[in-house]
């Protein structure tokens, strides 16, 4: 091993492959501006923002990337249920920017996605369960 070499787990591999799966997607599939939170985040992983004629136009939104396939086993009609803590929950309905959630599947590379919102939440033991993540948006065919 080479003295020094910085060591990652699986699940860091994981998380990353995510984040720049949907960066790669963000930027070339939807024309978008993609940027990673460098630092320590809590709860926003990216933004995104949109363009007009090439160019940025300052209205951005938040990304929470989930990748894996920890994410996909709590199946319900439409989808799969995301259920965050109430810390989280707060955090995201109190942000400036809309919050979306995007579970990503490294295996057929798809993203499914949905808006965390009021609307978009349940009550539930931990605070919240957001319900059917059914916005898919896949890879190209």
């Amino acid at each position: 091993m080479l003295e020094g070499a910085v060591i990652t787990s699986d699940t860091d591999e994981t998380d990353r492959a995510g984040v720049h799966l949907c960066g790669l997607r963000v930027t070339r599939k939807l024309g978008m501006v993609f940027r990673e939170q460098d630092t320590s985040d809590f709860g926003v992983d990216a933004q995104a923002e949109s363009k007009r004629d090439g160019h940025p136009t300052g209205r951005l939104v938040g990304l929470q990337i989930k990748t894996g396939p920890s994410w996909f086993e709590d199946p319900c009609e439409g989808g799969w249920k995301f259920r965050p803590e109430k810390k989280h929950i707060s955090y995201w309905l109190n942000h400036a920017l809309p919050i979306y959630l995007l579970l990503v599947d490294l295996d057929t590379e798809a993203i499914y996605w949905q808006e965390i919102s009021e609307r978009t939440l349940q009550a539930g033991p931990r605070g919240g369960i957001l319900g059917g993540v059914i916005n898919e948006y896949h890879r190209a065919a």
